[in-house]
């Protein structure tokens, strides 16, 4: 069971429920949206729903945990989320699930849309195992294993503030500094990642500051 005490919004959910919790996550800017994953790997998002960022299919608010039925039994591994709020999870599988605000198309979904519920980020993904994810206000990453170099790959795309969202849907790559060190960080409005070995970095949503490679 995981500790959600320091959390006011999961006073909402009876001893049962929080007792079954393996998992959880609490976003929006005052905390007022969460998701958990139960030990039986079910997926339960409530909450105020802003952005639709709870990723039930519409923009309605609920105080009554909703399954998400499209995330259930897939193991959820690593979950993160932005300002916006957009919600970035990955299962143990590999796969990349993303929804919420999309204003510099940080669901990495080729477009401006508001993710409504749960979608596979497909766009440079599909031949990659995702082993971890991370957000920032409005960009995202996924730190992916490489197969063929035995190693580990940042995975990212980006939208500058010139760009069109064409622009900003796509993606770039380029390698990180060989010397550099292993370090994966996300924030609310700037981030900053390296690898010491050669990897394949690209990115994703709104770039808040400079990337040196």
């Amino acid at each position: 069971m995981v500790d959600v005490g320091k959390w006011p919004i999961f006073t909402l959910l009876s001893p049962q429920e929080i007792a079954s919790i393996r998992k959880a996550c609490v976003f929006g800017t005052s905390a007022n949206e969460a998701l958990y994953v139960t030990d039986n790997d079910e997926v339960f998002v409530f909450g105020l729903n802003y952005s639709n960022c709870l990723g039930t299919g519409d923009n309605q608010s609920t105080l009554v945990p909703k399954k998400l039925e499209a995330l259930c039994g897939k193991k959820i591994k690593s979950l993160s989320y932005g300002s916006g709020p957009h919600v970035l999870l990955s299962t143990e599988d590999g796969v990349v699930y993303a929804w919420g605000h999309n204003g510099y198309s940080q669901l990495g979904n080729g477009t401006t849309n508001q993710g409504i519920a749960p979608i596979q980020v497909c766009t440079n993904l599909l031949i990659k195992q995702v082993v971890e994810v991370a957000c920032g206000s409005h960009h995202s990453m996924a730190l992916a294993a490489d197969g063929e170099k035995s190693g580990v790959q940042v995975l990212a795309g980006h939208k500058s503030k010139e760009a069109t969202a064409e622009e900003g849907a796509a993606w770039s790559r380029q390698t990180a500094n060989e010397n550099s060190e292993n370090v994966m960080k996300d924030g609310s409005t700037s981030w900053w990642y390296s690898w010491r070995d050669e990897r394949l970095l690209s990115t994703w949503g709104q770039l808040s500051c400079d990337v040196e490679l």
